[in-house]
């Protein structure tokens, strides 16, 4: 996976009764340049799990909304994104990028009250 170019904290969605941030981001890699990813509060030691990566393919002058049954999200997690140590790499890059850790500390956190 190549490097994260920038991120930015778009929302918590609720999943399968969870509470998820969504994090936008824009990586370098050539094939899946902008992707959403997904993450919860770990259940154990603190800090935050990436549970989902959708590569986000929408043309927003024809994808208006944001509809996330729509097909230009694909679900790229698991092995479609590398090995685990390339999945985790991608999830630190993701937390140490400017905001993202404040952000889901204090949207996450907020929803657990």
């Amino acid at each position: 996976m190549a490097g994260v170019v920038s991120a930015h904290f778009r929302k918590v969605a609720e999943r399968g009764g969870q509470a998820l941030a969504e994090v936008e981001v824009m990586t370098a890699h050539p094939q899946n340049p902008r992707l959403l990813a997904y993450f919860s509060r770990a259940s154990e030691g603190g800090g935050y799990s990436l549970v989902q990566v959708l590569a986000n393919n929408a043309d927003y002058e024809l994808d208006w909304y944001d509809n996330s049954m729509h097909t230009a999200f694909e679900d790229i997690s698991g092995n479609a994104i590398g090995t685990a140590e390339d999945q985790a790499e991608l999830a630190a890059e993701i937390l140490a990028y400017d905001g993202i850790s404040d952000a889901l500390d204090r949207h996450l956190n907020t929803e657990a009250k």
